[in-house]
C-alpha cells in the first residue's frame, strides 16, 4: 500500500532503523562501519539527523566492506529485512555504490522505474581501498572507474534512448550494450580488482564508489576512528571529523546551509506490516 502521509520524518526514522540493524551486524563480524558525509555532519551538528536530510551514508575500508559481503552472502544477501544490494546482486542496478535496502519497501529514483531491483529504502556505503603511489597511477584507477561507471550505465542508456533523452555515447557503453549478463558482471568485477591490485599501503585511499570530487582522501580519515553519538546510539567516526567535514564541506561546515529533500517521497510504497515495525522500534529508540 502506498503511505500518502509518508514525510521526510518516517524516512529518517526508516534509514536511522536500517543503520542501526547494519551496525549490529557489522559489530558482530568484526567490520568498522563509520559515519560519512552528511551524516556524519549530522552528529557533529546536530546530534543526529541534519533537519532537511534525506539519505544515510556510511564508509567503510575494502577489506570490510568484502567481509561485509561475504557475510550476507552466506545469508543469500538478507539478513532480518535487509538486503545487500550492489552490481553482483541487483544485475539491472545502475548504482556501483553498494547500498542496504531494507525489504517490503518500495520507493522509485530517477530512471530505476522500469528497472528489475530491489528498490527498497537504503542507506548507502562508500567504499575505500588502497591509493596509487603516484599521480599517474590514481589517473588509470580514474579511468578504470569511470569505465565501470559506462558500463553499470547500460540500463539508464535503455531508459534515455525509450524517452528520447540525450547522452553521450562511447564505445563502452556500445559495447556494455552487446555482453551478456554474467560478462558485464565479470567485467565489472576484474576493473574493480585492477582498480585495488594499483593500490599500495600510503596515507592516501581510493573512493570506488564515487566518480566525481573526493575519490582520495587521507587513509586516518577511515582507519584512526573514535565514536560519537547519532540520534540515540553512538557510532564510529574519523577522529579527525574536522579535517574531514572541513575537506567535504569547508572551514563553515558548522553553519547549516538549508537544502531541501529530493527524495522522491511521493513514491514511497510501504507495506502496513513494515512500517508498524519500523513504528514499534522508533516508540522504543527514539522516545
Amino acid at each position: 500500500m502506498k503511505k500518502k502521509d509518508f514525510d521526510l520524518k518516517d524516512l529518517q526514522h526508516t534509514q536511522y532503523y536500517i543503520l542501526c540493524k547494519l551496525d549490529e551486524i557489522c559489530k558482530k563480524i568484526g567490520v568498522n562501519l563509520v559515519l560519512a558525509c552528511g551524516t556524519l555532519l549530522g552528529a557533529i551538528r546536530h546530534d543526529g539527523f541534519i533537519p532537511w536530510d534525506d539519505d544515510i551514508d556510511v564508509l567503510m575500508s575494502d577489506v570490510d566492506f568484502k567481509k561485509l559481503k561475504k557475510y550476507f552472502k552466506k545469508h543469500n544477501n538478507h539478513i532480518d529485512g535487509l538486503f545487500f544490494a550492489d552490481y553482483s546482486t541487483d544485475h539491472e542496478t545502475i548504482h556501483f555504490l553498494p547500498r542496504i535496502r531494507l525489504d517490503g519497501t518500495c520507493v522509485d529514483e530517477y530512471a530505476t522505474d522500469e528497472l528489475n531491483i530491489n528498490k527498497g529504502i537504503w542507506v548507502d556505503i562508500f567504499v575505500f581501498c588502497d591509493c596509487a603511489k603516484n599521480d599517474k597511477l590514481v589517473e588509470i584507477q580514474k579511468k578504470l572507474l569511470g569505465c565501470i561507471f559506462m558500463i553499470l550505465e547500460k540500463y539508464l542508456n535503455r531508459y534515455k534512448r525509450r524517452h528520447n533523452i540525450d547522452f553521450q555515447n562511447t564505445r563502452i557503453y556500445d559495447i556494455s550494450e552487446s555482453l551478456p549478463e554474467f560478462l558485464r558482471i565479470k567485467l565489472v568485477s576484474l576493473l574493480r580488482a585492477a582498480i585495488c591490485l594499483l593500490g599500495s599501503k600510503n596515507d592516501k585511499v581510493f573512493n570506488l564508489c564515487m566518480h566525481t570530487n573526493y575519490r582520495v582522501i587521507p587513509r586516518r580519515f577511515i582507519e584512526e576512528l573514535d565514536e560519537h553519538v547519532f540520534e540515540t546510539r553512538k557510532f564510529k567516526i574519523p577522529k579527525d571529523y574536522d579535517g574531514y567535514l572541513r575537506l567535504y564541506y569547508g572551514d563553515n561546515y558548522m553553519t547549516p546551509v538549508v537544502s531541501h529533500s529530493h527524495f522522491p517521497l511521493d513514491t514511497v510504497v510501504f507495506p502496513e506490516e513494515v512500517f508498524e515495525k519500523i513504528e514499534e522500534f522508533t516508540n522504543k529508540e527514539l522516545a
